[in-house]
């Protein structure tokens, strides 16, 4: 059975083959009898073409290996499993592949759909292997990223995402990529953005700025970020009312901060807010927040790179300060 990349070079070579058997079209005809091995190569490579099955056939076939081995998932109220050995549990994990290989196409992550792929996908978030959640994580991602009609079908996974990521319990890689599907879920998508508000994935990823894991830190802060970048008349009544709580943790987390990288990005969120929004702004007035004091301890204490940290200082206390 050929597989897409095997089709897709026989394709090409056949194409190659008939360029070059075409030649000059003003050309005298020099016609040749085609040698035996050149005739099997392309009697061969013409039926891998057309008895390849579809890719949407490989993707049902992918999805037939995750029903297969779904036994190995404890169910509701259930503590064990059946235990997989090391060649089923790499089964899944190349199934797991190669539909994150299909579903990397628009038309295809919708497939999942009529393919009644969706429900089994989310059983693999919940597996006991953690390279399985992570690649099931990355898989719930890749298809749900700019594509409605699969934000709505997945969105019950944010409960199970948002388990994940504040567990530290998990390994990093695993919170990584569930804070990746997380925001696949939720940016221009509001419904997605509405269950995390009610699920108070805010306090979440809070949780997560102040976590050892630089990358974690890093991500949720863009995140935030993106959720505060339209106009407040676009921004959900429940996120407006939690960006002063969000600008104290900011200025907090700064305060104790001595990577430069994560403190240049907790400085862009700072600025990005009070350029944005005139509630940040006076509420970083307030003198309780010491935040004057705090920007020029930064400004002394802080290299200029890697993100042009004193420039984003100097924007905010410009912006903050400037009548003082």
């Amino acid at each position: 059975m050929a597989t897409p990349e095997e089709k897709q070079r026989n394709l090409t070579a056949i194409m190659n083959w008939s360029l070059r058997q075409t030649g000059d079209a003003t050309a005298t005809s020099q016609f040749t009898e085609m040698d035996p091995e050149r005739r099997r190569w392309l009697a061969e490579a013409l039926q891998s073409v057309s008895t390849a099955p579809s890719e949407t056939a490989l993707l049902k076939s992918s999805l037939d290996v995750l029903r297969k081995y779904s036994s190995s998932i404890p169910s509701e109220g259930q503590q064990t499993a059946t235990e997989l050995n090391e060649g089923e549990e790499e089964s899944i994990v190349k199934a797991i592949e190669q539909i994150q290989y299909f579903v990397d196409d628009l038309d295809h992550a919708k497939d999942l759909i009529p393919l009644n792929g969706v429900d089994v996908i989310k059983q693999y978030l919940h597996h006991p292997s953690s390279d399985i959640v992570l690649g099931t994580c990355e898989l719930v991602a890749m298809a749900t990223q700019n594509n409605p009609l699969c934000q709505s079908a997945f969105l019950s996974t944010m409960p199970r995402l948002l388990s994940l990521l504040d567990s530290s319990d998990v390994p990093s890689g695993t919170r990584i990529k569930a804070l990746y599907a997380m925001s696949c879920l939720t940016r221009m998508f509001p419904p997605g953005l509405s269950e995390l508000i009610k699920l108070d994935g805010i306090s979440v990823l809070l949780h997560c700025m102040q976590s050892e894991v630089t990358k974690l830190v890093i991500k949720s802060i863009f995140l935030i970020m993106s959720y505060y970048s339209n106009t407040e008349d676009n921004i959900p009544e429940p996120l407006m009312k939690r960006m002063n709580t969000i600008t104290d943790e900011c200025i907090s987390l700064l305060r104790s901060c001595s990577d430069p990288e994560v403190a240049g990005h907790l400085l862009s969120m700072l600025n990005a807010f009070i350029t944005n929004h005139q509630a940040a702004r006076e509420h970083c007035k307030n003198p309780d927040l010491r935040l004057k004091d705090l920007l020029k301890e930064k400004l002394a204490e802080l290299p200029a790179d890697p993100i042009d940290n004193h420039e984003v200082i100097h924007q905010i206390q410009q912006t903050c300060f400037r009548e003082e």
